[in-house]
């Protein structure tokens, strides 16, 4: 009596999806859809906040230049160390050296002040959830950039934005009464 065996062919391991940019994973239908108000005008706000936030370094070492390229390119991935160095023709730790040697901080310092400049400018300038502003700044989850506000400022991402808007609204109001 012969016994036959069945063979089942493993599945191929499914790659995760690619990150997506912001306009296709967080489009006008998906913002109606939750009741935000995403509007051109943020999403422009938005591309600004990059463009205008990458202050200027004078260094003469190539690679530390081309790490503050990366890091304060206009991208909405999060991007970590590695990343960095995989993009450059040195190791994670050459790198970390170098740039420490430089700039007198970290590459994950110099990454983190990116995020939060770029958050701080996203939730004083739109209406944007703050989900959206932590996927925008460049952080790998909300909760990393709530933790990152409460260590740097002392107060959670919401409450920076109400405080903003309460300095704008006296400011403005200072600005009507003085007329």
């Amino acid at each position: 009596m012969s016994t036959m065996t069945a063979y089942a062919r493993p599945l191929a391991p499914v790659a995760p999806a690619p990150r997506r940019h912001f306009e296709d994973q967080f489009g006008d239908h998906f913002a109606q859809r939750n009741n935000w108000s995403v509007s051109a005008n943020c999403i422009e706000s938005a591309r600004e906040a990059d463009g205008d936030s990458a202050p200027a370094f004078n260094v003469d070492d190539d690679i530390v230049q081309q790490a503050l390229q990366i890091i304060w390119s206009p991208t909405r991935q999060a991007i970590g160390v590695y990343d960095i160095a995989r993009k450059l023709p040195v190791t994670r730790r050459t790198l970390d050296r170098r740039f420490s040697a430089a700039m007198g901080r970290s590459v994950l310092e110099e990454i983190n002040n990116c995020r939060l400049t770029r958050a701080k400018r996203l939730l004083s300038e739109t209406d944007l959830p703050v989900k959206t502003v932590s996927y925008l700044a460049g952080f790998p989850s909300r909760e990393r950039m709530r933790l990152l506000f409460l260590a740097e400022l002392g107060m959670t991402p919401s409450d920076y934005r109400v405080q903003m808007q309460e300095s704008e609204a006296t400011s403005s109001f200072a600005v009507v009464a003085h007329n």
